[in-house]
């Protein structure tokens, strides 16, 4: 049994260490994030400059080039493919699977959580997701997968002992959440709140649990290890003990039912009876049945999930399907010093430059307003009686402004005020330049104006930057990797019993197919809805179930090992885009193009009533290159005059040799029937003439009537 004080010792224990080895970090993500927000003066500078009436201007350089990370990122889509790895393994089944996982991100909007956790990696260096189970609205027997964003990355600790980059050696990990008296009592209603006399009775390892007037708890998850006795089978797969023996026993009852239909069918033959043979022809099922080789007690890890807080365990123990921590943890490019971790930002080195063009901004407009106004010059008999529009006219804008003519004197005139220092304006350019060089990030990375014309040069100006903030977009990438393999491991788990699932195919169609079932069914399945299984390759299933019988396995998600892969680059929306532009500008340089490709060109297109007139194109163009859809029939199109002709003249020919083929027939019929008669004659013939040669001699004087009609005396029969 378990010891609960010492499981929350050891839980403790763990999240101080987590706490203590990352503050650092989270305390600079932080400041990166309040800073990207706007809060980019010290404070006491600015209570100063507050008091005495000084600007503290902010001209934020930094999020535009977090948007156009972020911006990469949503370009470039990391897509998970499924691969397989034994010889267990299926193309099919990892088509399924890669299915299986799009729909996963699809109904889990995971476009928009991949989205704020890579936002949240290039803004302060850390974002987190993670992968989690429920049982279905249909069927709350059956279970489904689904990601979860984490708004608060700062509330995950991962075992830092990991040496993944993702974390998928972790032993454990934390997820927090701060949570009041009132919600605590609302969420378990069945459980007292932990006292704010353990935050004193227990001493500082209970730190970790109060702030501020509330409380933590925590989803806890962890390896843990237990021992199994694992079984060698002579298939190569390795099963524990409970898995190999439900093995042996389902193929021994399968063998036993085929032998009994077997012998069914026999008994019903009149032709063939079960003997030697037939026992001889079932003997292979029993020699197929799997066996035990070696066993071997080994650790088996699994993954528990508990809900703790200060003083209990709230909820758990509860499985957690796969192997891996369900917990996805993307960074910043990374540095160990002596042992310790370092994450950084996009804008971590790029703060210092970001004040000091605050800095000079600010003090340009104060120059810029304490530049006294130009004084009106004249003399005292000019201005007299007009003293007060000329005392305004540095604040207002009057159309015109009267004066007292003064003999000798010209009209009052303006005296040009001071110019600004330009060294100033130097400085602000300089710090912006600072900006640039520290991300990395220059002219057209940001969408500056350069002297580049074509698309071609833009592009390649673009490269270097985009090179230099790769780091940020190729941890995304990885994470998302690393959420395949944490769903693909848990899938043989979660989609472990017969159903319907869909599946979400690279263009974004649906499909529904049938698992962990048997060919037969799955076959009388599509035969009884086909419009539901849309999309399935029909003439493969039937092929199975004729090769391999009703009760082979089909689409078992269960068996084999695969792997994951990420490709990135555009969605299929943007692809869809290109391709659109691509085709016009081949139709304006060869409008020829229409007659063999014209279906293709308004596919892409995205206009009200395109994919219509795609489809009236295509019912006109030859079948050759447009091969009829499933369950379409097509008119087939009258074949070219020459062709007809040509086919009127084999017809012709044909009938010429199937007359001349008759005559052939007559005539063997014919000459059979007169060797059949000619045979006989002969025959009687022959007959006749060996009765008369074996026939007894009459005794002595008796009268031998001649012969009327037959042989007398011993006949030769016929045959013989």
């Amino acid at each position: 049994m378990m010891d609960e004080r010492a499981f929350l010792d050891l839980a403790t224990k763990r999240l101080k260490r987590e706490i203590d080895a990352d503050d650092h970090n989270r305390q600079a993500a932080i400041e990166d994030l309040k800073f990207l927000n706007g809060d980019q003066w010290d404070p006491a500078e600015e209570q100063r400059r507050r008091l005495r009436g000084r600007p503290c201007l902010k001209t934020n350089e930094l999020p535009k080039y977090v948007n156009q990370v972020v911006g990469d990122m949503r370009h470039n889509r990391a897509r998970i493919k499924v691969r397989p790895v034994d010889s267990a393994g299926d193309l099919n089944i990892a088509k399924i699977r890669s299915g299986v996982i799009a729909n996963i991100e699809y109904l889990s909007n995971a476009e928009a959580i991949y989205d704020y956790a890579g936002e949240m990696a290039t803004s302060c260096g850390l974002g987190a997701w993670r992968v989690l189970t429920r049982y279905t609205e249909e069927n709350p027997f059956l279970q489904e997968i689904y990601l979860e964003r984490i708004k608060n990355p700062f509330l995950v600790y991962m075992d830092s002992n990991a040496k993944s980059e993702v974390g998928a050696d972790a032993k454990y990990g934390f997820v927090l959440e701060k949570v009041t008296k009132e919600e605590f009592e609302e969420r378990y209603p069945d459980e007292e709140p932990p006292g704010d006399a353990l935050k004193t009775g227990k001493g500082v390892e209970q730190e970790v649990w109060f702030e501020q007037g509330a409380f933590f708890i925590a989803d806890y998850y962890v390896m843990e290890s237990e021992k199994k006795t694992m079984c060698l089978m002579d298939t190569g797969e390795v099963l524990d003990t409970t898995e190999a023996e439900a093995r042996i026993f389902d193929a021994e009852r399968t063998s036993q039912t085929l032998m009994q239909e077997a012998a069914s069918l026999s008994s019903l033959s009149p032709i063939s009876q079960p003997g030697p043979e037939g026992t001889a022809a079932l003997a292979p099922l029993a020699r197929s049945l799997p066996t035990i080789l070696k066993e071997r007690e080994a650790e088996n890890a699994r993954v528990r999930h508990y809900a703790i807080c200060a003083d209990r365990i709230l909820d758990g123990p509860n499985d957690v399907p796969g192997k891996y921590i369900p917990l996805i943890v993307v960074k910043g490019p990374e540095r160990v010093i002596e042992g310790k971790s370092y994450v950084r930002s996009l804008i971590r080195d790029a703060k210092d430059p970001q004040r000091l063009l605050n800095f000079w901004v600010t003090d340009a407009a104060e120059i810029v307003g304490m530049i006294p106004k130009a004084p009106w010059i004249g003399t005292a008999k000019q201005f007299e009686g007009y003293e007060q529009d000329f005392a305004a006219a540095n604040a207002e804008n009057f159309p015109f402004l009267k004066y007292n003519v003064d003999q000798g004197a010209p009209p009052p005139q303006r005296t040009n005020p001071p110019n600004p220092p330009v060294a100033v304006f130097e400085q602000i350019g300089q710090a912006k330049q600072a900006i640039k060089d520290t991300i990395g990030m220059f002219g057209s990375d940001i969408g500056d104006r350069g002297p580049e014309l074509s698309g071609k040069a833009i592009l390649q100006r673009q490269k270097p930057g985009d090179v230099g903030t790769f780091a940020f977009i190729d941890n995304l990438a990885r994470a998302i990797a690393h959420c395949g393999r944490v769903i693909n491991e848990m899938i043989p788990e979660v989609y472990d019993t017969q159903r319907d699932i869909r599946i979400r195919n690279v263009d974004d169609t649906e499909t529904f197919v049938p698992v962990n079932t048997t060919a037969g069914a799955a076959l009388d399945a599509v035969m009884a809805n086909p419009e539901q299984y849309q999309g399935m390759d029909k003439t493969r299933l039937a092929r199975l179930a004729a090769r391999h019988g009703r009760n082979a396995r089909y689409n078992d998600l269960t068996a084999g090992k695969y792997d994951v892969v990420v490709t990135t680059g555009p969605s299929y929306s943007t692809q869809r885009q290109e391709a659109a532009r691509a085709l016009e500008r081949l139709v304006a340089a060869y409008p020829e193009i229409m007659k063999i490709a014209g279906d293709l060109v308004y596919k892409f297109q995205d206009f009200l009533g395109a994919e219509e007139i795609a489809e009236r194109i295509e019912k006109t163009m030859p079948p050759a290159l447009v091969p009829p859809k499933e369950g379409e029939t097509r008119p087939q199109q009258p074949p070219p005059p020459q062709v007809l002709i040509k086919m009127e003249e084999m017809k012709v020919k044909q009938m010429h040799l199937e007359v001349e083929k008759e005559k052939l027939k007559v005539q063997k019929l014919r000459a059979l029937k007169e060797a059949q008669e000619t045979t006989g004659e002969v025959r009687s013939m022959l007959l006749d003439l060996l009765n008369e040669v074996f026939a007894p001699e009459p005794p002595a004087g008796t009268n031998v009537p001649a012969p009327t009609g037959g042989p007398a005396g011993r006949k030769v029969k016929r045959g013989k």
